[in-house]
């Protein structure tokens, strides 16, 4: 019997779903946001708790999320410009910004992570392998960002600015690393990143570029597949 892959999750599954139109067996479908059923995505959480528990113990669950916080808190410029030291110094933090100490940002994003419900509901509602996917990396280029967005939660972006991309980087990379020990503490295996998807300097490559100021594309899309497929065969 064939084994199904099915992916849930938020707005970043219309990518992996651009790509899998051929594919047998594999599915991947944009839930909506709870508070907004109104709003975009193909299915409700009742929905995609029933298709969770129409899988089996040979299938494959992979979901995306969490794992857009970084946008949310970084992707405009604050009020007071900030940066931090990412362990390793990787990069260097731009010290005439504010300072802001890597710990409260760490315990700020994990707090964040553990409040994913979804996930929780769907593991219950199934008996299939479920992982959890990283969102894609952040676009390096500011000027695309700016192209693309005129509005971000209720701040002008050209008045407000984006932030440098280093620091966007810097944020994403701790968010990452906060849903990958929320997964280990859940059971759940984390599903990184493609790293060929990632530019030496650590951005999306520009042409897995997304026509919007923060998504991927198709060809990002196939990749996660890939990455799930070689998962399954592993299963074997």
């Amino acid at each position: 019997m064939e084994r199904k892959i099915l992916v849930l999750g938020s707005s970043h599954t219309a990518a992996i779903a651009k790509a899998a139109t051929d594919l047998d067996d594999f599915r991947a479908a944009w839930v909506k946001n709870p508070k907004r059923d109104d709003g975009p995505g193909d299915i409700t959480v009742p929905q995609a708790i029933e298709n969770a528990a129409a899988t089996g113990p040979s299938d494959i669950i992979a979901i995306t999320w969490m794992g857009t916080y970084h946008n949310i808190f970084g992707l405009i410029q604050h009020e007071q410009p900030f940066d931090f030291f990412e362990p390793g110094n990787r990069v260097e933090p731009d010290l005439t910004r504010e300072i802001v100490p890597y710990s409260t940002l760490h315990q700020q994003f994990a707090a964040t992570v553990s409040t994913d419900t979804f996930t929780r509901k769907i593991t219950q509602a199934t008996t299939a392998k479920v992982v959890v996917l990283a969102t894609p990396p952040v676009k390096g280029d500011n000027d695309f960002i700016r192209s693309k967005l005129k509005n971000y939660r209720g701040h002008n972006v050209e008045e407000s600015g984006v932030t440098p991309a280093a620091i966007r980087a810097k944020l994403w990379r701790l968010e990452m690393l906060c849903l990958a020990a929320h997964c280990a503490k859940s059971r759940l295996e984390f599903i990184p990143a493609p790293k060929e998807a990632i530019t030496i300097d650590g951005f999306l490559r520009a042409d897995l570029y997304g026509g919007d100021a923060t998504h991927a594309n198709a060809d990002y899309g196939a990749m996660v597949i890939n990455q799930l497929c070689q998962l399954r065969d592993q299963r074997t």
